[in-house]
């Protein structure tokens, strides 16, 4: 009787096997690929992104700093989304839906300063 449900689950293998070989697709290289663009996309912020914020705060360029914001949240959003489709998980999701708030967030009040309102409604102009 065990010999019977071995064999069963060798061909059971062997076909879930050959239906990964068809269809060509390599959860480890994808899973590698969404490792990878995680990182660049810090390495990139941490290069890129972070002095240019300081030096925006520091001599008062709120536009420059915002837009980079913006920027980087809308990245991650959609990296949050592909995470998602990779890997099914609902956080992933939760993490994307943050990020789309932040940029909304930075995209209202970048729009408020150069039409030379105040930063939020209601607290006088500029």
């Amino acid at each position: 009787m065990s010999t019977l449900t071995e064999s069963n689950t060798g061909n059971r293998k062997k076909e879930i096997l050959e239906k990964s070989r068809r269809a060509r697709k390599d959860e480890g290289l994808e899973f590698a690929e969404l490792r990878g663009h995680q990182l660049a996309a810090i390495g990139a912020f941490i290069i890129a992104g972070a002095p240019l914020i300081i030096y925006s705060i520091l001599f008062g360029r709120t536009i420059i700093a915002l837009v980079i914001t913006a920027f980087i949240e809308a990245y991650y959003a959609c990296l949050h989304v592909v995470a998602y489709r990779l890997t099914k998980k609902n956080k992933y999701i939760f993490y994307a839906i943050m990020c789309v708030v932040c940029f909304i967030f930075c995209a209202f009040i970048f729009v408020r300063i150069e039409m030379g309102l105040s930063l939020l409604p209601g607290f006088g102009a500029v």
